[in-house]
């Protein structure tokens, strides 16, 4: 098990069963996750990764739950429910019940690309049964190109991936609350 903490001062350390805080002034506070993956799982994860990930799992990835027993791989060119009408572009996926990752790749040699992803939402599980409780969020990973964020047309069911970088790949995950 490991402590980790983002945010402002005071890191966390776990010794054996003891968290320690040091220098956390009085009548502060500060929130600490622990975590508790499975290192198999963990290895599974950096497994399915694609290549130009580097077998770098980012530990919001982590975070966010996708690193899980019940997470479902799915190899390029096998997406069921995303599709591109761009040849050069290259798009896997792995599965939660109400989330997917989905790993999208510029093949292009040369040429910077606005890429569209076709999703159907109700084959990724995503399509909210109580539209007045349920709504979904995008978010992504390796974004060290400080490209744009990826945006969801919800009612035209495009993901839309703006100035993709040539031989470069993103992270996005889409997600049912």
């Amino acid at each position: 098990m490991q402590a980790f903490y983002k945010g402002l001062g005071t890191p966390a350390r776990l010794d054996g069963d003891t968290l320690r805080l040091e220098g956390l002034a009085a009548h502060r506070g500060r929130f600490v996750g622990l975590d508790a993956t499975d290192p198999a799982l963990i290895e599974k994860a950096k497994a399915n990764l694609p290549e130009w990930a580097d077998g770098t799992l980012p530990r919001e990835l982590v975070d966010f739950g996708m690193v899980s027993r019940n997470t479902r791989y799915f190899p390029f060119g096998e997406t069921p429910g995303v599709t591109c009408a761009d040849p050069s572009v290259q798009v896997s996926r792995c599965r939660l019940a109400d989330r997917v990752l989905l790993a999208v790749y510029n093949t292009d040699e040369s040429v910077k690309k606005d890429i569209v992803l076709n999703l159907d939402l109700d084959a990724l599980h995503l399509t909210p049964k109580l539209e007045w409780q349920e709504f979904v969020g995008v978010r992504w990973f390796f974004a060290a190109d400080k490209a744009p964020t990826p945006s969801l047309d919800f009612y035209s069911q495009t993901l839309s991936l703006k100035a993709m970088p040539p031989k470069k790949g993103r992270l996005v995950a889409i997600r049912k609350y």
